[in-house]
This record gives C-alpha cells, structure tokens and sequence, in this order.
C-alpha cells in the first residue's frame, strides 16, 4: 500500500511540527533533515486511509552482518546504479500522485533498468498497466508477489499503450489499454527473494551487484518529511507499508540508497539514503527481477582460423610462388549477443602479418558490399548493423592479395541471428 499524494496550503503549524523534528534528529545525532515534501502535509486521516497493514515488514529485525564485519563481504564497499561504470541505467523519477499505486511505480522503475543493465534496452513502462490490468486498487494498493507474478506471465507495456491517469487517485479500467497490448508487452524471465522477512545486507548487497531491488519498508511520520542526509527514524507515528526500489549501498556510511515515487520534491530529487541501523524495515523482503538474454547471433567460426584457398581464376593460370605462405587470419566476435538496435562488432585479426590487400566481403539478397581493410595491420574491426543482420542471412568472406596481383579468399561463411 502507498500514500495518497497532494500539496496542502501553507501552514505554520507544519514549519513548527518540522522545527520539533529536525530538534528530535539532531538530540538523536542523526544525519538527516526534515522539511516540507509533496507528502508532508497531508493530515493523519489522509495518510492512514491509504495504508495496508498486510504489506508491513517487520521493522525491528536488524540487518545480519557477519561478526568480522562489513570488509568480510567480496562485493564493492558502494555501489549506485545512477552512476556504475561511468553511466546511469535508470530512468526519471516519477511521481504516483494521490493513488496507492507505488508498487506499480517500484516495480516499472526496477525492469526499465534491468532491461537497460541487461539488453541497454531504454523503455518507458506503464505503471498503470500493470496496476489496473494487474488488479491494483487506489484506496486499497498492491502486492509485490503479485506484481512479479504477473510482470512473469502477463508482462507490462509501454507508457503509451495506456499513460498514467490515477493520479487523482480514482482507478482506471484496464480495458483502456491499447488493442495490441499482448505484443507491446515485456516481461520478466523470472524472478527471486534475495531476502525473506530477515534482513541480510549480504544477500542485498550481492544481488544489487547485478540490478535495483523491489522492496517494502514501513512509513512512519517522519519519513514523510525527509528531505536529505542518511534517514533513521525518529518517530514512532506508523503510518503504513509502502513499496520503494533500493538501487545501491555505501558500506562506508553505511546506507542503502533508495528512489521513490513521490517526485522530486521529495527526499534528495526523488532519492534518499537509509541507515543501515534504521528500523523502518527496509530490505526485509526484497525481490529481484530477471529478463530474457539478448539475441544471439549464430557465428559458427569464432574463434577459429579461417581455412583459404587458392582462387586459381583469379592467378590467370599462374601457380603461386612455393615461398608464399596463406595468410592465416581469425575473425572472432568481442560477446556472444548484441541487441538487435545495436551494431555488431567482429574483430579480424591478422595472424600471420599478411602484407597487401585484405577485403572483407558481405552479401545480402544478392547485394555485395566489401570493405577494403588498411594493411598489414595486425588486428581490424568490422561494424555491422544488427537491425540488417536481423533482416535475414548474411554471407560473408575475406579475401587477400598480394603485391603481385594473386589473390586467395576464405571459405564463405553465413551469419544468423536466433529468432
């Protein structure tokens, strides 16, 4: 269940109430400060119809960290999935409104950056589709195991197949989704627990190596008016469960780092860094996402030597000199997948240090192309466009000649890419 979202007017009772909060942090020693949110200033009456006491964790169990301590752990002491490998693999954050649909939001965000980590496949998923059609109730919300379930059997659509209209917090029909839902829809291949109502920091932190994590974690008054540091609760007012993404940790701070769904006005730009000592159960049950593996391409000779042969029409009756030795070349391929809306490297090296004319020859329905290759470079990379690859079967070629015109060529090879 999640929290209905509005801005009230301005109020001095609320810049007090924040007054005695950030007081209440500060006699904590805690490493956070409150404000005003876009949740902050509903009243308690608002905030506890849109809770759901059955998606609460159990916010007192403790994280289970080894006796030797965090440095005992082989994973990265941090990890941010804004900023791996130089990169952010997530998508804007967005904002639920006035509907308890922040599973839906949890769980679009999480796949739209599996599928980026996995496939570097950027969509815009619909958490209204997968809320409304997944059977999702504003004044009652969702829940995670069912999310997968239906990520698993169903899949989600794009944005545009049925945008985003809850936000005033009344339900929307699924049947207001596009006619070819079924094929716009992705899905999950499968998905797992890391965690099991127990919180273990290992098993998180191991899983968030390889993507964002759905979790649920306990709403208390407090959290409501985060607005940045390393939030541990201070407040004993439960409002209800909510479902959040964890999307990294810092071991040496010692927090795990969560996105939201109550837009950017909230938290640190729709982020926020939780305590690992905090209590609000966060990472109690978490849920990791698997997709599909990216199309492979069928590329029979990787990795092995090309076998060239003499193209006696082409040495106009001249046997070749008995000093010559055939070029042994390899054409091999950097992974074994590639998107389709990505090109496909090859990389030909040339083993022996052939020194003349080297063409890398590819026909496609009828058409040849070549590509004439610097020489006698020792290792050359070929680009192909995938989307074409994708088309049909190639068939391709390398052949050589040296300075006194003979010419040798490879076996012709076909490229294919599995449906």
């Amino acid at each position: 269940m999640c929290l209905l979202l509005f801005v009230a007017p301005f109020s001095w009772a609320e810049v007090d109430s924040i007054k005695v909060l950030n007081k209440k942090i500060q006699d904590s020693q805690g490493q956070w400060v409150a404000g005003r949110t876009s949740v902050s200033d509903l009243s308690w009456a608002e905030k506890r119809a849109m809770m759901d006491s059955s998606l609460l964790p159990h916010p007192e169990v403790q994280f289970e960290i080894p006796d030797e301590g965090i440095k005992a752990f082989a994973t990265p002491i941090s990890i941010d999935w804004r900023n791996k490998d130089g990169k952010s693999w997530l998508t804007p954050i967005r904002h639920q409104g006035s509907c308890g649909s922040c599973l839906a939001f949890a769980a679009t965000a999480t796949l739209e950056a599996q599928y980026k980590i996995t496939q570097n496949k950027s969509y815009k998923l619909s958490p209204q589709f997968l809320f409304s059609c997944g059977g999702g109730v504003c004044k009652k919300g969702w829940y995670p195991n069912q999310a997968a379930k239906f990520l698993l059997n169903t899949g989600v659509t794009d944005e545009s197949c049925l945008p985003y209209m809850s936000s005033g917090g009344s339900d929307i029909s699924c049947s207001r989704a596009c006619g070819d839902s079924s094929k716009r829809a992705v899905k999950i291949s499968s998905f797992s627990l890391p965690t099991d109502n127990a919180r273990n920091l290992s098993a998180i932190r191991e899983a968030l190596q390889r993507g964002p994590l759905v979790t649920t974690m306990a709403a208390y008054n407090d959290f409501m008016n985060y607005r940045g540091g390393i939030y541990k609760r201070v407040s004993n007012s439960l409002v209800g469960g909510h479902a959040i993404v964890i999307i990294g940790y810092n071991d040496k701070d010692r927090y795990l780092i969560i996105r939201n769904s109550w837009g950017t006005s909230w938290g640190e730009r729709g982020y926020g860094r939780i305590s690992y000592d905090d209590t609000s159960g966060i990472g109690a049950t978490t849920w990791k996402y698997e997709v599909p593996k990216a199309k492979v391409f069928d590329l029979p000779i990787l990795n092995a030597s090309l076998d060239f042969q003499v193209e006696k029409e082409a040495l106009s009756g001249r046997q070749p000199a008995g000093n010559l030795a055939e070029p042994d070349f390899m054409l091999t391929a950097p992974v074994p997948s590639k998107n389709a809306t990505d090109s496909f490297e090859l990389t030909l090296k040339n083993l022996s240090g052939f020194n003349g004319e080297i063409t890398f020859h590819q026909r496609h329905e009828g058409i040849e192309k070549t590509i004439q290759l610097n020489s006698p470079a020792t290792e050359l990379k070929i680009r192909l466009n995938s989307n074409l690859l994708a088309a049909g079967d190639w068939e391709f070629y390398v052949s050589a000649k040296d300075s006194a015109g003979r010419v040798i060529t490879s076996e012709k090879h076909v490229l294919t890419m599995e449906p």
